[in-house]
């Protein structure tokens, strides 16, 4: 590859920089390689592995992008963009798609400067159609999907027919990171000649630095049906981001028509409701902490759901003063007490009017809160509970 050196340059100088930038010990080796290069190696990877234990060891977990790593970045896929087009065939025929121009093949989108201050999270890195739509039934669910919704990029390490390959998803794929994640639910892929500079940044772990969006949909186009923005994010914007996300984040429990009965007849008589939630190993459950709110909601015999808004008051042996039977304190099968308050609810919500997501995910939501919610089904749920999100704390 003609630009594989330049681009084996550039991503030993984004490891010096965030080796710098938090401190850490690196000493890149010489390249002594001679004839075409794919931009990185063994060496590469194991310099970049280094790096990670050397950040998991001072309890380093979030990346984020600032003006140098994303001028840095950029400069990563333009290399690839170039390396694209020298390679590209021209001989290729147009393929042509209904209600859609003539395209004769795909192409990074680098962004001038007034592009660029309009992004929603910072500098974009690449706009493409989402590949593989058709495979993936999009149809059945584009009626839920929205110009604007945010979509998550997520590598796919098992994929027999590209070895860079990205997958796009509606569901946060980091949101749990105890629970392998189901690519059977995808969108679709980003094309294969245009992953290159997205699939490194993520298997160097970096997929907080990345946001994405649907821009465009086509329920017309079999070829390009979704296309999606890829950004860099901003410190700033990255922080008040998870900021927002944080204030208005939940989780959500499907209860059964027996359980809600117990849980109105707790509410009714105590004032509180009371679960023992966990599980060995307990750091295989990604369970609430307090102050975090929870849905609790019923839809076992169908007709609407029955929604409470409940928020997490106590844990463990703050629940004292809630339990009459002291012995419910000790943790059982390391399943230990927490203790939640109502918020709002009961309210109940025709089928037509209830999120998507939760709905064609209730049987997820059987047992304990473990998954947080993605933003947009948080934001409907406040909606139907007619919460003002800028009022949370």
């Amino acid at each position: 590859m003609k630009n594989g050196k330049d681009k084996c340059e550039i991503l030993k100088e984004i490891r010096k920089y965030v080796a710098k930038k938090y401190g850490l010990d690196y000493k890149p080796t010489e390249c002594n390689h001679e004839g075409d290069c794919m931009g990185t190696c063994p060496k590469c990877e194991a310099e970049l592995a280094d790096l990670q234990e050397q950040l998991h060891a001072k309890g380093i977990t979030d990346i984020t992008s600032d003006e140098k790593l994303c001028a840095l970045i950029k400069q990563y896929s333009e290399e690839s963009q170039e390396e694209i087009s020298e390679s590209s065939d021209t001989n290729i025929e147009p393929m042509h798609m209904i209600g859609m121009p003539d395209i004769e093949g795909m192409e990074y989108f680098i962004p001038d400067e007034q592009n660029a201050k309009n992004a929603p999270w910072g500098e974009m890195l690449l706009e493409c159609r989402i590949a593989g739509t058709t495979y993936h039934h999009v149809d059945d669910i584009l009626d839920q999907i929205s110009e604007g919704d945010e979509v998550f990029l997520v590598r796919d390490y098992k994929n027999k027919h590209d070895g860079q390959a990205v997958a796009v998803t509606l569901e946060n794929p980091y949101l749990n990171k105890l629970r392998e994640f189901d690519f059977s639910n995808i969108l679709g892929y980003i094309p294969k000649k245009e992953n290159d500079a997205v699939a490194t940044i993520l298997d160097m772990g970096w997929h907080h630095i990345l946001a994405a969006q649907i821009t465009e949909i086509h329920p017309e186009s079999d070829y390009e049906k979704l296309r999606i923005k890829i950004f860099i994010r901003q410190k700033d914007k990255l922080m008040a981001e998870e900021e927002e996300q944080a204030k208005i984040s939940l989780r959500a429990v499907n209860m059964s028509d027996c359980e809600v009965s117990e849980l109105e007849e707790y509410l009714l008589t105590k004032g509180f409701v009371h679960f023992h939630w966990g599980g060995f190993p307990l750091e295989c459950h990604n369970l609430p902490e307090k102050g975090q709110r929870v849905v609790f909601f019923n839809h076992e015999t169908g007709g609407d759901f029955k929604l409470y808004l409940m928020m997490l008051v106590a844990t463990g042996d703050e629940c004292e003063p809630f339990l009459e039977d002291k012995g419910e304190l000790h943790t059982v099968d390391d399943c230990y007490p927490f203790i939640f308050t109502n918020i709002k609810g009961p309210i109940l919500v025709e089928n037509e009017d209830m999120d998507a997501y939760l709905k064609s995910h209730e049987d997820d939501f059987i047992g304990q809160a473990e998954d947080p919610l993605p933003s947009k089904s948080c934001k409907r749920l406040y909606e139907l509970f007619d919460i003002d999100t800028d009022l949370l704390r």
